[in-house]
């Protein structure tokens, strides 16, 4: 997706009130992968510093159960600085979830695990329902098809076509290495390029 088709999406998803709209708002501003996103927990959340420490990924083994485990790599253990608007949509989360708990429809059902985006009993969302609930989003906001994976692309393409250090991006995607964000990315890097050879033209004339 390019800017304003993320715009879109998000205004979209907030104006209908979607239960999913903080999670894809940390997915976009953070391009952590979706496995890490449904393993998020709340004690590796500090709003008042503005850190997430991702240490998790939920997971779906061969026979189909989901379980906790480490993320891909060990780069992929990280800690990711969020600014003031991601910590004020978390806290918008936090009193969502605070007030579904205590809906007397759930309460005797819900089990807390302490996830920052659970299911409507508090356990992990099945990703497959992530997906159809992200597919449905894009057809009301009149977006293309995509896989939920693409949110992490474009979360990359925007950062990196936005002057961001590959380091830095390579750090914050969770990458071993910058040059594996240049092998997986550089394509999307047009307007950076265009931005360059404007820079270097302005420079001789």
């Amino acid at each position: 997706m390019n800017v304003d088709e993320v715009k879109k999406l998000l205004q979209v998803s907030k104006e209908g009130n979607d239960r999913n709209y903080a999670l894809y708002y940390l997915a976009i501003v953070t391009g952590m992968r979706q496995g890490e996103l449904l393993g998020l927990q709340w004690k590796n959340v500090n709003l008042e510093k503005g850190i997430i420490k991702v240490n998790l990924n939920l997971k779906r083994l061969p026979k189909g159960n989901l379980v906790f485990g480490k993320p891909k790599t060990k780069t992929s253990i990280r800690s990711i600085t969020i600014g003031e608007e991601t910590i004020e949509i978390l806290k918008e989360q936090e009193e969502r979830l605070k007030t579904e708990r205590k809906d007397i429809r759930v309460k005797h059902l819900w089990k807390e695990m302490d996830m920052v985006f659970p299911s409507t009993i508090g356990t992990p969302i099945d990703p497959t329902n992530i997906l159809k609930k992200f597919r449905q989003l894009l057809k009301k906001a009149g977006l293309p098809r995509l896989r939920f994976h693409d949110i992490r692309h474009t979360s990359a393409a925007i950062m990196l076509n936005s002057g961001v250090d590959v380091f830095v991006a390579s750090k914050r995607l969770g990458h071993a290495k910058p040059s594996i964000t240049l092998d997986v990315y550089g394509h999307l890097l047009i307007s950076a390029e265009n931005g360059v050879a404007n820079i270097m033209e302005d420079f001789l004339s």
